[in-house]
């Protein structure tokens, strides 16, 4: 285990080779390349105490470049971060986006190479699509059973489209939905 003290929700890796993690409270960069491998905290409270809304950080994910982090969180707030050359936080996360239906729980975070962002959502069920310039829209909806619990673009290798997003399925015996959304993930 790299970091068995986080209770990480949502976990990517930056172009760096760290692996970032959400817990619902806190952000996390884990270094793996040492062992033990070292943890610290992404943002420190002071930043995260002046965040306009509901700061309550689940899945996370890099635009195309690496240039920003973007948070989907326990609400139906999205927020942005920028970053610098070194994945560093520049000043507070602002509010990107807000998902317009009553939710919670976003349950996956997912970045195709246009810069849309794919979410699935416990509450309703459905997945919403935002556009790089925050526009949130209603992409799929699904139904308690079927909603995406999770997210992840296809590889193009074997079967998995590099076009679509897998979402998995745990409350209907743990199919896997594929969505053909037209466009690979970010690099």
């Amino acid at each position: 285990p790299l970091a068995p003290q986080i209770y990480a929700y949502g976990v990517t890796v930056g172009s760096d080779g760290m692996v970032y993690a959400a817990d619902n409270t806190t952000l996390y960069r884990i270094n793996p390349k040492v062992d033990p491998a070292t943890v610290e905290e992404y943002l420190p409270a002071s930043v995260t105490a002046q965040i306009e809304g509901e700061w309550a950080p689940r899945t996370i994910n890099f635009d195309f470049d690496h240039t920003i982090m973007y948070v989907g969180t326990w609400s139906e707030h999205v927020y942005a971060i920028s970053l610098d050359e070194d994945l560093n936080p520049i000043g507070k996360p602002r509010l990107f986006a807000k998902i317009p239906e009553d939710v919670s729980w976003m349950d996956g975070l997912g970045v195709d190479y246009c810069g849309n962002l794919y979410m699935p959502n416990y509450e309703n069920s459905a997945t919403f699509r935002i556009t790089p310039d925050g526009i949130v829209s209603l992409y799929l909806q699904q139904n308690s059973a079927t909603y995406g619990h999770g997210l992840e673009f296809g590889s193009g290798l074997g079967n998995w489209k590099s076009d679509a997003i897998y979402m998995p399925q745990p409350y209907n015996s743990n199919m896997v939905v594929e969505v053909v959304v037209g466009a690979p993930r970010r690099p």
